[in-house]
């Protein structure tokens, strides 16, 4: 089928149908020839992707689709062959390279500079984006080459963003050949920064200054931190900021968590003012001051604009913010984008805004509205931004005070809202605690205050307040930034001093907290519903919401918010998705329309809105009954996956579905293996519509809700039904819950929160004699106790009993898990059974279902060894001439367990040594003895010394070794017939016979002298 619609891609120079037309691009600006690689080349398709088109196209033709140009556009950096294969897909319309024409901002050079600061650049500032793999050395290589000064190079890659450029030309005709780098994908000019209390806390709170009602309830930003950017630092030491223990910013400073001042510019009066009008708090009189901060408990992060973009990107910044806790970051300055008057446009700053919000879905950004007779701009023309202007001081808050109207260059609404900015007093810098005027009105005044606001909000959140409207820790969650925002904006009162509503010189009016924030004793009740990426829309699809209205004295206000992804470089409008509102009465014959109003009110009929991520709904006398609320995804064409939203209702409220259940849901000590039940009672107050139940959920395994029932159930008007709840615990412990009953009431989930303990079983180990086994001898055994006491409410199992040593033995005969009832033992019989000497230690482990094990106890114990004792002497002395000689020691154990001796020998052989009747190896019992007799035999020529060693398991002495002394004297008789040599005694000649006889004859044994006697050992 042919298309014959005209489907124009908008660029911010050019527009024009990829199909039938070609862009007037000039020939200097022109690709003449497309790159064989990958080249930017803008793909249009027929229509807004739905998620499975949007999957189908990444898979397959590994497109990013992230960056959106209307109409169903995205640059994409691609080959020929892969746009070749995507042009036969039935979901391609049309392509066109991306022309360097297409990367110039319209109107360089054009702009007048107000700031001393800016009049004083000689040149054209301009700021470069580059694509995703440009090489960053590269392209300042080229700059420079080109003739461009003062370059520097910021790569914001890593936290979402792209890298940049930003240098100083004197000509803009070098513009088309810095367009012709293949790197570049965008070029503007670098905009100027332009700076842009009577109690407004109170006239934000409540409508009056008097009466500040939030911080009534107790919210004053505690636990909340907020991120501040303006024209310097604010001045630490004034008291309203200084901490009197450490005034070094940090985590633990009272007020001001960091101070990023690359600059190093002097603590301003500008930025000393508007932090105090956010968070301000004289530390000598703390949440009492006259000029205190809207949210005087949050803390601060601070930093400077000037140091933006030249040393650091928005986008660097916010995130340094968030990196110190900051979550809701106030701007009282805007760029300059357009000139004096000239509505704004999108720039890289208000990009970066929206990469920001976009990335983390927590953060919300405010930026001021300009002051008179100037101009709107960044950060607070952001999409996702609160752009704030100024009311006058109460009693004349109605009136319109400081700011400039909108809409955008691209057609947008801003300023979003009004808050008090004039008549500000607050902070007045280098001064010790001095408070006073700075101007009399201003826009940059209203700003922190909004988002000292839009803290108090996070905070009642944050702490559990909603829905009941009193602090309940189970009910608290983190909201969204686009839900701060919603609820802001739910906030909003018509300034009867401005005429029409909304306008674009009022937004959708002032800002009035308790509106929005419910309390016991509201007059609305609040309803939201936040929604994260995730979970969001794609094309095609709606959720629906219901709200029972229960009278029409309050009016049905439904606002909706989303934070989108930023606008594409180059395109004509930074729009990238369109969600739609819908509110539908209760006979669903009057269709409201988001945006659409007459006369201050919604009104039926018109077309939607197709421009702004805020759409509004106001009824002022709602019919009571069901109203539904529709968000439509009409054109997803980025997401993360999804689109997120946040949904804001308030108005007269009827909540049908009320429960009720014994003990206020506490099931009382239930042991691991048992359950408890307890009837929960769901009643149904309406007195004319039923109430259908789909689900009853628990958020814990422990509580279980029924399974057998069938859903849906229905509960009659005026009528109750009863479900059973078990408590049957997994684990041990106190345990809670959160039963939800999901049902056709407006403010399901409903919730009961219930609560019950799994007692555990204690394990306490006792050991007898703090587990000393004694003194046990290699061999034996000794047997103690283990006393496994369960001291807990419930029985213990005992799973395992380990040794960290085999000489201490559990019992290995028993069947594991062992069962101890509550308040019963168990006597464990632990072996001590030594293998080796000495003292003995282990670590006995019980494994347990007790929460803390194992439980694990030492044991010790001894086991001594046999000691060796020696008596007698080894000391012959002189032993005459072929005489024998005999000593007899003893071989004890003076030890407490047996003594193995293994050897007793002579370390050498001798024949004139010899052991008698030697009985060993043997064991020794303790105070044993066994001799043992040496006999030596005096036939050496010439005395050797000897040695007797003796071994056992003494681990002491393990080898004793025992000199033997002993040596032959030889008579000296002077007979003629024997030689001087046997006068001396060391005669080695046997002569035929002896003057002295004694003891000859027992020299004949020992003739062979190579003969082994009985009883001669080696060693």
């Amino acid at each position: 089928m042919q298309d014959h619609e005209r489907r124009p891609v908008r660029l911010t120079s050019f527009s024009f149908d990829p199909l039938t037309e070609k862009p007037d691009v000039p020939e200097e600006l022109r690709i003449k020839k497309i790159p064989k690689g990958c080249a930017p080349t803008i793909v249009q398709f027929k229509k807004s992707l739905t998620r499975e088109e949007r999957t189908h196209i990444q898979n397959r033709y590994g497109l990013k689709l992230t960056v959106y140009i209307p109409k169903y556009a995205y640059l994409e950096e691609m080959t020929a062959e892969t746009l070749g294969k995507l042009s036969a897909d039935p979901l391609f319309r049309a392509s066109v390279p991306f022309h360097p024409a297409f990367k110039i901002a319209p109107g360089i050079g054009e702009r007048g500079f107000r700031t001393p600061e800016r009049k004083e650049i000689a040149g054209y500032w301009l700021h470069v984006l580059l694509f995703p793999e440009a090489d960053l050395q590269n392209i300042a290589e080229t700059l420079e080459k080109l003739g461009a000064s003062q370059i520097r190079i910021i790569d914001d890659r890593k936290i979402g963003g792209t890298a940049q450029a930003l240098f100083i030309v004197q000509s803009l005709d070098l513009l088309p050949k810095i367009a012709q780098l293949d790197s570049v994908r965008w070029i503007e000019e670098v905009a100027e920064h332009i700076e842009d209390n009577v109690n407004a806390a109170g006239t934000i709170q409540s409508g009056t200054a008097n009466n500040p009602v939030i911080w009534n309830q107790g919210l004053h930003g505690e636990g909340q931190v907020i991120g501040l950017i303006d024209s310097a630092p604010p001045d630490i030491n004034h008291c309203f900021f200084q901490d009197p223990v450490n005034n070094t910013p940090g985590l633990a400073h009272r007020k001001i968590l960091q101070i990023r001042n690359a600059s190093g510019s002097a603590a301003g009066g500008h930025a000393t003012f508007t932090s105090g009008c956010a968070a301000g708090d004289d530390f000598n009189n703390p949440g009492a001051a006259g000029r205190r901060g809207g949210a005087w408990a949050a803390r601060l992060v601070c930093g400077n604009n000037n140091d933006i973009p030249g040393i650091n990107s928005m986008l660097a910044e916010l995130n340094a913010a968030a990196t110190m806790g900051a979550v809701v970051h106030t701007n009282s300055w805007h760029d300059n984008t357009a000139g004096s008057g000239n509505p704004a446009t999108y720039n890289q700053t208000a990009a970066d805004v929206d990469t920001f919000t976009w990335n983390n879905e927590d953060h919300l950004v405010l930026g001021s509205a300009g002051n008179n007779g100037e101009e709107q701009g960044p950060p607070g023309t952001a999409k996702n931004a609160i752009c704030v202007g100024a009311s006058q001081a109460d009693p004349s808050e109605m009136n319109f005070g400081d700011g400039n109207p909108g809409p955008t260059a691209d057609g947008r609404s801003k300023p979003d809202l009004m808050a008090p900015g004039c008549g500000i007093q607050s902070a007045t810098v280098s001064t010790a605690c001095g408070t006073g005027p700075r101007s009399a009105c201003a826009t940059s005044y209203a700003t922190p205050h909004t988002a000292a606001a839009a803290i108090l909000a996070r905070q009642y959140f944050a702490e559990g307040w909603y829905p009941t409207g009193t602090p309940q820790p189970q009910h608290a969650f983190v909201p969204s930034g686009a839900l701060l925002k919603a609820l802001l904006l739910n906030s909003t009162i018509d300034m009867t001093g401005v005429a029409g509503y909304p306008s674009n010189l009022e937004g959708w009016g002032l800002v009035q907290l308790d509106n929005a924030l419910s309390f016991p004793g509201s007059a609305s009740d609040l309803r939201v519903w936040d929604i994260r990426h995730a979970s969001g829309l794609f094309t095609g699809d709606t959720h629906e919401y219901h709200v029972d209205v229960a009278t029409s004295t309050q009016p049905l206000k439904v606002t909706l918010v989303w934070s989108e992804p930023p606008g594409a470089a180059a395109s004509a409008s930074p729009v990238v998705n369109n969600l739609d509102l819908e509110v539908l009465s209760p006979d669903r014959t009057q269709t409201f329309r988001g945006n659409v109003f007459a006369g201050g009110v919604s009104v039926t009929g018109g077309a939607p809105d197709t421009l702004n991520n805020v759409e509004m709904a106001l009824i002022t006398a709602p019919t009571t009954g069901d109203w539904a609320i529709r968000v439509i995804g009409t054109e997803v064409n980025v997401g993360n996956p999804g689109q997120g939203y946040a949904v804001v209702v308030t108005a007269d409220i009827l909540d049908p579905l009320a429960t009720a259940i014994a003990d206020d849901g506490n099931f009382g000590d239930v042991c691991l293996g048992s359950f408890a039940d307890q009837m929960l009672t769901i009643n149904n107050r309406s007195s004319s519509a039923s109430l259908e139940i789909s689900g009853i959920n628990s958020s814990s395994p422990d509580f279980l809700t029924p399974s057998v029932i069938s859903y849906p159930l229905v509960v009659g008007p005026q009528d109750s039904i009863n479900v059973i709840i078990r408590f049957q615990p997994t684990n041990f412990g106190p345990k809670a819950a959160t039963l939800s009953v999901i049902s056709d009431d407006p403010a399901s989930p409903h919730t009961i929160d219930v609560t019950g303990d799994a007692p555990a079983p204690r394990l306490v180990l006792v050991a007898a004699n703090a587990g000393n086994f004694g003194r046990v001898c290699v061999g034996s055994f000794v047997d103690e106790p283990l006393i496994l006491s369960n001291s807990g409410k419930c029985t213990l199992s005992v799973n395992s009993i380990t040794s960290s040593s085999g000489e201490f033995v559990v019992p290995q005969v028993l069947s594991y898990p062992v069962t101890i009832g509550a308040g019963n033992f168990l006597p464990v019989p632990i072996r001590f059974e030594p293998g080796s000497f000495g003292p003995k230690s282990a670590t006995l482990t019980v494994i347990s279902d007790d929460p803390v094990s194992p439980h694990t106890i030492d044991v010790s114990g001894e086991a001594p060894a046999g000691k060796l004792a020696i008596t007698g002497s080894l000391c012959f002395g002189a032993v005459r001439a072929c005489c024998t000689a005999e000593r007899t020691i003893s071989i004890c154990n003076t030890g407490d367990c047996k003594l193995h001796v293994t050897s007793v020998a002579f370390k050498r052989k001798s024949r004139h040594l010899k052991l008698v009747n030697n009985p060993f190896p043997a064991t020794l019992h303790p105070g044993a003895c066994l001799g043992i007799v040496i006999r030596y035999k005096a036939t050496e020529k010439c005395s050797k010394c000897s040695e007797l060693v003796v071994t056992s398991d003494d681990p002491i002495t393990p080898i004793k070794i025992l000199e033997v002394m002993a040596y032959t004297i030889w008579s000296d008789c002077s007979c003629k017939q024997h030689c001087e040599a046997c006068r001396n005694g060391c005669c080695e000649k046997r002569h035929a016979e002896c003057c002295s006889p004694e003891c000859y004859e027992d020299c004949c044994d020992d003739d062979d002298d190579n003969g082994r006697h009985e009883g001669e050992d080696d060693y």
